[in-house]
This record gives C-alpha cells, sequence and structure tokens, in this order.
C-alpha cells in the first residue's frame, strides 16, 4: 500500500513542481526580449521545480507515517487537479485571443483592395 500511495505521491508533487516552476519562471525570469528562447528557460525552471519537489517527496515518503501519507497524497492529488485546470483555463484563454487576433487578420486582408499593377515605360 505504501508504494502505490508513494508513487501517486511523487507523481502528484512532480506535477505541482513542474507547473510551479513553469510559472514562476515565465511570470519573473522571461522578458519579451528573450523571444522564442522564453518557453526553453521557462521549462528549465519547470525541472527545477520538478526536481525540488521530488526530492521534497522522497523526504516526506521517509518521515510520514502510513496514515498521513494518505492525506499528503489527497491533498497534493487536490492541488495538482487544480494546477492543471488553472493551466488548462488560461492556455484556452491564449488560444481564444489567437484565434480573435487571426480573424482579425483574415477580415482585414479580405477588405484589402487590389493593387494596380503599372505598365513598364520602355
Amino acid at each position: 500500500m505504501k508504494v502505490v500511495v508513494g508513487f501517486f505521491l511523487i507523481l502528484f508533487m512532480l506535477f505541482i513542481g513542474l507547473v510551479a516552476g513553469t510559472a514562476i519562471g515565465a511570470s519573473f525570469f522571461v522578458t519579451k526580449a528573450d523571444g522564442m528562447a522564453g518557453g526553453a528557460i521557462a521549462l528549465s525552471y519547470g525541472a527545477a521545480g520538478m526536481l525540488i519537489a521530488l526530492i521534497s517527496a522522497i523526504i516526506m515518503l521517509k518521515k510520514m507515517q502510513p496514515k498521513q501519507l494518505q492525506i499528503s497524497v489527497l491533498i497534493t492529488g487536490v492541488l495538482a487537479l487544480g494546477a492543471f485546470g488553472v493551466s488548462y483555463y488560461r492556455y484556452q484563454e491564449q488560444h481564444k485571443e489567437r484565434m480573435e487576433q487571426q480573424e482579425k487578420e483574415n477580415q482585414r486582408y479580405k477588405n484589402l483592395k487590389p493593387t494596380e499593377v503599372v505598365p513598364e515605360a520602355n
């Protein structure tokens, strides 16, 4: 039983560490000037968050009683579900904004008047 509880505790903690680390990295350490490298920088902070979460989960497994571990798994499971929900909502909002911007560009393109071609003089 402790193996299953430990597996889920580590799994949930890794996900929470990834989401928290990436959010912190993207919010505080990535600027617009970073360009396409910004995603990699944010992901590296997510990997650091996963490492910290893994170490803390292993310490929790070693130090806690089985009943405390079960409660911890429930709490981390709820937190992981909440982190997933917030991430999914933010993704959907960004996707919606991109689609609206694309629609505006398409409408602007449709309203363009054709340019006249001037014949070349010899």
